[in-house]
């Protein structure tokens, strides 16, 4: 029974690639993320692995089946799930791992925006992250 569609960016990144060898064949032989997702390497880091979603059409379970592929990865390998993912259901969401916890954020605001507007907000909100970060590291 599933309870709406996912689209997955999350990755993990090792610290090296012997830790990354590790992590596949763990991965593989263990899978802790019940099956939900499958592991890819681009060719140019052979440290991240990329995990996408073997179905896009997600289990109701699968905010905890995410919380306990991440506690696997911090028992076993001191790495963390990183990135985020998009659900469809009731509505849009990005959620993402923060503290043990999925935290999420609808995106259905930006719907009734022109995409003109919405371009506007995107370049302010750059300028202003851009901004915190040069006085955050300066």
């Amino acid at each position: 029974m599933s309870w709406g569609y996912a689209n997955s960016n999350l990755f993990i990144q090792c610290k090296s690639e012997e830790q990354a060898k590790e992590l596949e064949k763990r991965f593989k032989e263990e899978d802790p993320g019940q099956n939900l997702f499958y592991l890819w390497q681009g060719a140019n880091d052979k440290t991240r692995w990329d995990l996408d979603l073997t179905d896009g059409d997600i289990p109701d379970s699968f905010d905890d089946d995410v919380l306990e592929l991440n506690k696997w990865l911090k028992e076993n390998f001191g790495l963390k799930l990183e990135g985020y993912w998009i659900y469809d259901g009731d509505d849009l969401w990005r959620c993402e791992v923060h503290d043990d916890k999925v935290v999420d954020g609808n995106l259905n605001w930006l719907a009734g925006y022109t995409v003109a507007q919405i371009q506007e907000i995107k370049q302010m909100a750059e300028e202003k992250f851009k901004e915190e970060a040069e006085v955050k590291y300066a």
